[in-house]
């Protein structure tokens, strides 16, 4: 899993660097393969985890591919670890569901916008 200090440190990266992309993404992205756990977020309230693959992340939202598709406009949050005085702590981030795509082998590639 990635960590939100690892997050945070990437995004913030990517934020400064003002990579231009030829594609509708806001800024640059840095490729990554680690589970994590999406919340749907419903009337306030989070629903049972999804478990997806995360594929990219950038500084305004992150791609993921699933074996279920996700609904575009659909809130998330997704929930990054942080080891704070030797605490695990857990930092949560209110996204939502930007692009869904069918691929080969039942997956879908998802796009997902930090709100």
């Amino acid at each position: 899993m990635i960590t939100y200090d690892q997050f945070k440190q990437i995004s913030t990266e990517l934020r400064a660097l003002g990579v231009k992309t030829t594609d509708r993404r806001v800024g640059g992205r840095v490729g990554l393969r680690c589970p994590v756990l999406v919340f749907p977020f419903v009337n306030g309230r989070c629903e049972a985890p999804r478990r997806v693959c995360l594929k990219d992340l950038s500084g305004s939202g992150l791609g993921i591919t699933s074996r279920e598709p996700f609904t575009v406009g659909e809130q998330l949050i997704v929930k990054l670890s942080k080891l704070q005085d030797g605490a695990d702590t857990t930092r949560s981030i209110l996204c939502v569901v930007a692009t869904c795509a069918a691929l080969k082998g039942g997956l879908y590639s998802v796009g997902i916008a930090f709100k």
